[in-house]
């Protein structure tokens, strides 16, 4: 700490770490480009690999190149508020309680209703699973629209829901620190299950999600970092800025591992850069003004930081150099804005009308390193899978009996099971665990191939979950698979499921069009057919669309019978149309 002290007491006498002469200011007189949109932008656009997408009050949303382009426009059942992007899929609030899915194409995928008025954009987890709160409650929906679980909960503050590596989350309360000023944090696991309340010695004024956990500023000048291991919280470093008011924008950049947290102080702004594991101090300069009441945006670039306000927005690096700075429209003429991958600044003007301006091209960003310490090697990515479990497959054991796996599809379909989830997701991810194992052996000794049946109504479970866990899982287990008529259930299953980001279903719906298991088997390349089509209309990528009809294609030709090439074709057409009206 008393290093910290003494460095930052430096910084304050020092002139030299004022803005860099690298600042290019620009004018923001003429435009690069405008588009007319549907309506008015009901909430700031979100990025895509292709550009942005914006959400209007004219019940459309619109999405677009990067240079203002219109690809599609597609229209939203009810009035529209909140918008969230996640893998490239959009996830849109209407009619205050509702949560419709968007695929990349613009395809409405399921709309599913909370029983209270949503009060913030929705949080997607890395399973796929959305949370959305309102003024005191909160649900969970899985990646199938079917509600998981919603419970209620003290006032909360106007931040999101954050989500922690296990899957819990963590909302802040508002009405405790009204009476004790302080905030007291809510912590549930991913089933709705209360964990533990966390209190903080002051009022989290402003919180952001990083890959290490959660960065907080709170309203008496400290900023921290919360986390979890091993399934409990902690607090690896809590620091105190020595400025009298709170941070007003805090960014993460994952890639050089340090976080700036931003403060007004006086007629400047003073931005705190601080290593994002440790807390450890590495730099402070100062930034022109910026109002926080008007805060339109403060987010990570490939260059460093971006932040505006109603009257300025700037690019600047770890380093303290200004790479541009420009003073917007009159903040009456807008009302959203966001700055893209291209180095464009896009406004959302409040007359229909999308500007945008081209501002420079900055180097890539480079962590700042003040000091002769070697900088912590990133931590490495946990696997996506827990380790093979090593068990007996032997055909006296299942897991299931039929009136167990009748009872859990009929709760996967109906939804509100809330913790009962633990239990299911985790039993069928021990069987698919001991059903891999099983296709190792020989025949005689799997289970589930001498239980076909069994094999075929547990594997109907896999697809109801409504998580992505078991993509890979499918995959998988369609490229082991022996027996015509599992396989020809599997294939239909992972249809079912659809979910397939990097297109692991699809590879393994290729292999068995070339392998010998199906190719005179008519249910199976049948279910092939209908799982392609299934999986590249729900993902609505045009990569995945091209897979999908490469493989359709093969199937028509001529060493397939007539049935399968014929059903082949029509699919083919089917998804070939489907392609056309997406992008």
């Amino acid at each position: 700490m008393k290093r910290l002290i003494s460095l930052i007491a430096a910084v304050f006498t020092a002139t030299s770490l004022m803005a860099q002469s690298a600042q290019k200011v620009i004018s923001f007189g003429k435009e690069e480009w405008h588009a007319i949109l549907s309506g008015n932008a009901t909430s700031s656009p979100v990025e895509t690999r292709w550009g942005f997408a914006i959400l209007t009050d004219g019940r459309m949303l619109n999405s677009c190149t990067a240079d203002g382009k219109i690809i599609w426009r597609r229209g939203t059942k009810g009035k529209p508020s909140f918008i969230t992007q996640s893998g490239d899929f959009f996830y849109i609030v209407t009619r205050s309680k509702k949560i419709t899915l968007v695929n990349p194409s613009g395809k409405e995928l399921w709309s599913s209703a909370a029983p209270f008025e949503i009060t913030e954009k929705p949080v997607v987890a890395k399973d796929g699973r959305i949370f959305a709160h309102g003024k005191n409650a909160i649900a969970c929906f899985g990646n199938n629209g079917v509600r998981k679980w919603h419970v209620s909960t003290p006032d909360l503050a106007n931040l999101p829901t954050f989500v922690f590596e296990d899957g819990s989350i963590l909302l802040f309360t508002s009405d405790e620190e009204k009476n004790t000023g302080q905030t007291v944090a809510k912590r549930f696991n991913k089933y709705g299950e209360p964990l533990e309340d966390l209190m903080f010695s002051n009022v989290v004024d402003t919180a952001v999600q990083c890959s290490r956990g959660i960065l907080v500023a709170l309203k008496d000048g400290s900023m921290g970092l919360i986390s979890e291991e091993n399934g409990k919280i902690k607090s690896p470093w809590v620091q105190k800025s020595y400025l009298s008011t709170s941070a007003f924008a805090i960014c993460a950049d994952e890639n050089t591992g340090n976080s700036v947290f931003l403060f007004r102080t006086g007629a400047n702004t003073t931005a705190i850069l601080l290593r994002t594991h440790s807390g450890d101090f590495l730099n402070q300069f100062m930034l022109p003004p910026l109002d926080r009441t008007t805060l339109a945006s403060a987010k990570t670039t490939y260059s460093g930081f971006f932040v505006a306000d109603g009257t300025t927005a700037l690019e600047f690096s770890e380093d303290g150099t200004i790479w541009w700075e420009a003073q917007l429209p009159p903040k009456e003429k807008w009302d959203f804005l966001t700055y893209t991958k291209t180095n464009s600044l896009v406004l959302c003007r409040n007359d229909w009308v999308i500007q945008g301006y081209n501002t420079i091209s900055p180097p890539k960003a480079v962590a700042y390193q003040p000091f002769d310490e070697e900088l912590e090697e990133p931590p490495k990515p946990k696997p996506r899978f827990p380790p093979k479990i090593e068990w007996s497959a032997g055909l006296e054991f299942r897991a299931y009996n039929k009136e167990q796996i009748e009872e859990i599809e009929k709760m996967l379909k109906k939804g509100d099971y809330g913790k009962k989830e633990r239990d299911i997701v985790e039993g069928l991810k021990k069987e698919v665990e001991r059903y891999l194992d099983a296709q190792v052996g020989t025949k005689s000794q799997n289970y589930f191939a001498q239980n076909p049946d069994y094999a075929r109504r547990f594997i109907s479970l896999l697809s109801l979950t409504g998580v992505n866990d078991f993509s890979q899982s499918f995959a998988a287990l369609i490229k082991g698979e022996k027996e015509p008529t599992t396989l020809a259930a599997l294939i239909h299953s992972a249809g079912n499921h659809r979910f397939d980001p990097d297109g692991d279903i699809l590879t393994a719906l290729e292999f068995v069009c070339h392998s010998t298991i199906g190719r005179d088997n008519p249910p199976v390349l049948m279910n092939l057919c209908d799982a392609t089509f299934e999986i590249c209309c729900y993902m609505g990528h045009p990569s995945l669309f091209k897979y999908g009809k490469e493989i359709l294609k093969h199937l028509t030709d001529a060493g397939f019978n007539s049935q399968i090439r014929e059903y082949a074709t029509q699919t083919l057409k089917k998804l070939s149309d489907e392609d056309e009206n997406a992008i």
